[in-house]
């Protein structure tokens, strides 16, 4: 299947891009091997932290913890890969494990999925279905197990909900490990249909840009027969849940609990934190081009490893015929600025002649990030006095879309000024 995945991500507090996190909880009485191989199917995609949380009763005494706390360490330490499949610092041993799941969750920012056990996690972290619903800590994950130890095949069932979306995301990361295919099975009331593809005229909009997902349509007056019908050709169906909490504090939904207690597949159900609109038409079509765009950014980021062999590269180069230009944007970055192109002039011109040009265009810099460029041969710009006709403005945008007038080669190539490890 083609890379499709969604690129999800936060920010530092400097504004830097870094891939969103996954938590897995694990409890002495979590189905751990199907919990830990599904996170381990994830962190192909995005990185996932493996909280140990043992509860324990009000009032007793936490050391009647300790032999369970290490059971459940010396399990997560077999289970991760201590990259992007690692443990929390220590194993939590509270009489309010979801405190200390949503402790873990505040303390880590960049976690956008909580990954938890059903119905298992029910029980064991003293929370129900309804408060998930109406006050997820952040997006969720239930997952009802076994899950399979390769993935070939998914399910996507669509009725129209709002957690349709992020079914699809989580599905398109998950396929990344295996090269599974995915089939989105829409299915429609025949009493309701217009009602139904107005909803889903934003997912119709993505699953028209992706080729490699089986799209079916389904006329059924009975959903939950014909899902759990459609997955016993699947080893695993991701749906959503309920909008809002539903009737019982138990239920996730009547058709997501049927599917979680009847599918012979396994099942993973997902609940969005963002709330659902009066008007959620408008909502489904914003998630719906927010995934085209992913793809957009997925397919077109890359990895150090794919560009390590610098003397293919350069044999590449030679066979295009083309010239790279690499433009340092820059203000007031005199300690790291002389590193960066020493660094870049050694490897990349004189080693491995990539570069044919690198060029610092400079956002008016009060101390000394010019004479160092410029006494290390590399030409200077100040971007508020390039294209004077078009005006002079702040910020680093200005400065990239200005360095498109001083650059020559046929690839332009742009680095932070103020990498400290460069």
């Amino acid at each position: 299947m083609t890379d499709i995945p969604l690129n999800d991500l936060s920010f530092t507090r400097s504004g830097q891009r870094r891939p969103a996190k996954s938590l897995l909880v694990l409890t002495p009485e979590t189905d751990r091997d199907s919990m830990l191989a599904f996170a381990r199917c994830l962190s192909v995609f995005s990185p996932v932290l493996v909280l140990g949380v043992v509860p324990i009763s009000p009032g007793t005494n936490v050391s009647a913890g300790a032999a369970a706390a290490g059971e459940l360490r010396k399990a997560i330490r077999a289970g991760t890969d201590r990259v992007n499949l690692r443990a929390k610092a220590r194993v939590r041993v509270t009489a309010t494990p979801w405190d200390e799941v949503r402790l873990a969750l505040a303390n880590e920012p960049e976690i956008n999925l909580l990954i938890l056990q059903w119905p298992a996690h029910m029980e064991h972290l003293d929370l129900n279905a309804a408060e998930l619903l109406a006050h997820p800590p952040c997006d969720i994950a239930m997952v009802r197990g076994p899950f399979p130890d390769r993935l070939r095949r998914i399910l996507v069932p669509n009725l129209g909900d709002p957690h349709a979306e992020r079914a699809l995301r989580l599905s398109l990361a998950l396929v990344q490990r295996d090269n599974a295919a995915i089939t989105s099975l829409h299915i429609r009331h025949p009493e309701r249909q217009e009602a139904v593809a107005r909803t889903f005229a934003g997912m119709q909009q993505v699953l028209e840009e992706m080729p490699d997902i089986d799209h079916q349509v389904a006329l059924e007056t009975d959903p939950g027969e014909k899902i759990l019908d459609a997955s016993r050709d699947f080893d695993l169906v991701v749906m959503g849940t309920k909008a809002a909490p539903a009737e019982t504090e138990s239920s996730l939904g009547a058709i997501t609990d049927r599917i979680m207690q009847a599918s012979p597949a396994a099942v993973i159900a997902v609940k969005t934190k963002r709330p659902v609109p009066d008007d959620a038409l408008i909502q489904l079509e914003s998630k719906a081009i927010s995934v085209l765009v992913d793809r957009w950014f997925a397919e077109n980021t890359f990895h150090t490893e794919e560009f390590a062999n610098l003397a293919q590269l350069v044999e590449l180069k030679a066979e295009r015929g083309v010239t790279i230009s690499l433009a340092l944007p820059a203000l007031n970055e005199e300690e790291t600025i002389g590193d960066i192109i020493r660094s870049t002039q050694r490897l990349l011109v004189e080693q491995y002649p990539l570069l044919d040009e690198i060029v610092l265009v400079d956002s008016n810099s009060t101390d000394r990030t010019r004479e160092i460029a410029a006494d290390l041969g590399v030409p200077v710009h100040i971007h508020q006095d390039l294209l004077p006709e078009h005006g002079a403005r702040d910020g680093k945008g200005e400065a990239l879309w200005k360095s498109l007038f001083v650059t020559k080669g046929d690839i332009l190539v742009w680095v932070d000024t103020d990498i400290v490890n460069f």
